[in-house]
């Protein structure tokens, strides 16, 4: 058999059958069911599309924190104050400190101190920073010193002192790294900066503190701000 006759004789038998009765087929049981299963599925497109939306918002969200733990992990270790400091380090390093300090004024007498700060890997990795208090011929002094750790050996490579003779003055070590600090008596001070660094600001005693800044710049102005907002750069005091 031909296709056009195959055709034929489809379109034929199509056009015998009776024609539907739409009258008694479609009654109005029929049209509320098609208007039910129509509701359902809009409603449950409804709810496909939210669940979408709502996955996709979960999504961005997890690719965020994600991206944002990979830039903890790649570049925060790479930062100075990144490096992990344990208790047995400090007890260390301290253990050091106060053995120095007996070998270096056990001929002194009437001569006392105190560690009031320390800081390890303060500029890099084995490197630490004490801030201590002396009371020797000289009267009440503080200081700031530098230290390297070398060969697993603790050095004591630089020292900066000051006094509570002024409202605030400062001092900075000629070698790198370059520290500035000082002494504060001011109450109104509310901020220092060494350049754009800002200062650690310590409370030591009643209206005593003292402050300290690590700069990659040498000879930088040093700048408070007192509380009111005013703003003034400070001439230097050295005291060794």
């Amino acid at each position: 058999m031909k296709d056009n006759e195959w055709e034929s004789q489809i379109v034929d038998e199509l056009q015998s059958l009776p024609d539907p009765d739409f009258e008694k087929d479609f009654d109005i049981n029929k049209q509320n069911k098609i208007h039910d299963n129509l509701m359902k599925f809009s409603r449950s497109y409804e709810l496909k599309k939210r669940r979408r939306d709502v996955l996709n918002r979960i999504t961005a969200v997890v690719a965020s924190l994600a991206a944002l733990l990979l830039f903890c992990v790649i570049f925060i270790p790479m930062g100075g104050d990144s490096y992990n400091t344990s208790g047995s380090e400090i007890e260390t390093f301290k253990s050091f400190f106060h053995q120095k300090m007996k070998e270096m004024h056990k001929q002194e007498k009437n001569y006392s101190y105190l560690l009031i700060h320390t800081e390890l890997n303060a500029v890099h990795k084995d490197d630490a920073i004490a801030v201590f208090k002396e009371n020797n011929f000289n009267g009440e002094q503080i200081f700031i010193a530098y230290f390297e750790k070398q060969d697993n050996q603790w050095e004591w490579k630089q020292t900066r002192g000051a006094e509570w003779n002024s409202r605030v003055n400062w001092s900075s070590m000629n070698q790198m790294p370059y520290i500035y600090s000082g002494a504060l008596s001011d109450n109104s001070v509310k901020e220092v900066f060494a350049g754009e660094v800002q200062a650690k600001v310590l409370t030591i005693e009643g209206d005593k503190r003292f402050w300290y800044a690590i700069s990659p710049v040498k000879e930088v102005e040093v700048m408070i701000v007192t509380e009111d907002g005013n703003k003034e750069i400070l001439e230097e005091i050295d005291i060794k």
